[in-house]
Order: C-alpha cells, then structure tokens, then sequence
C-alpha cells in the first residue's frame, strides 16, 4: 500500500484583484515549479461551469492541478508551494488528498505550519 501513488488537488486563487488570465497563467507556473520536483504527474483541471452570459466553451478555465506522487515527496511538494505562495502574498491554495483538506494564503503562519506537518505525517508512509 504504501508504493500507490498519492494524489493531491490542489485549487488555486490568485487573489481579489486577479481576473481569469491571470489565475490561469499563476496556476501554469505553479504547475512549472511542481513538475521540477520527483512527482509523476501534474495534470491540470479545467472547470467547465458557465458564468451567467457565456457560452460553455468560452467557460473553460484552469481551475486547479492534480499532482501524483510517492507519498515520501509529498514534503517536498509542500515547500514547494509554500515558496510559491510566500511570492505571491494574495493567492492562496487549497489542498486535498485522502479526504484532507487545507487551505494556505501566503507565507504561512505558525499554525498552518503546524497544520502542513501533520498533513504530511498522516500521508508519510510507515516504517
């Protein structure tokens, strides 16, 4: 059990002042610095839910990235995020995996350290 990869959602938002472009193009060099890591994939996931107004296909945005790992990198995806977020002090992202969620925004506090470590602990595989 503990060779099956771990799959981890990851939800950006780039913040109140950003538009769509915008999002999308942070959530690309999200996936940039994450592909640089030991993981097996980050796939990106598009959301295809209409605004009042539009056309389905004009709907179409990044919506988040789903990363596949060793769960033995998952620390390494962690700081990796929150270097990119301690760049980026308005985004925040939210991050799912085995029915865990948590949410950061910018350089993260004490707690969310703190949050972080046993998000990593409870997905380390056991000796």
């Amino acid at each position: 059990m503990e060779n099956e990869p771990l799959k981890v959602v990851l939800h950006l938002d780039a913040g109140p002042d950003a538009d769509e472009e915008e999002e999308a193009q942070l959530t690309q060099h999200l996936r940039n610095s994450l592909l640089e890591l030991d993981v097996d994939a980050v796939d990106p996931i598009h959301s295809t839910a209409a605004p009042a107004r539009t056309k389905a296909v004009e709907a179409i945005t990044l919506a988040g990235l789903a990363v596949t790992l060793a769960p033995i990198a998952l620390k390494e995806v962690m700081k990796c995020i929150e270097a990119w977020l301690a760049r980026h002090d308005q985004a925040s992202i939210s991050i799912e995996t085995n029915g865990q969620k948590i949410t950061i925004t910018g350089t993260p506090s004490k707690e969310q350290q703190r949050i972080v470590e046993e998000l990593i602990d409870h997905q380390s595989p056991r000796k």
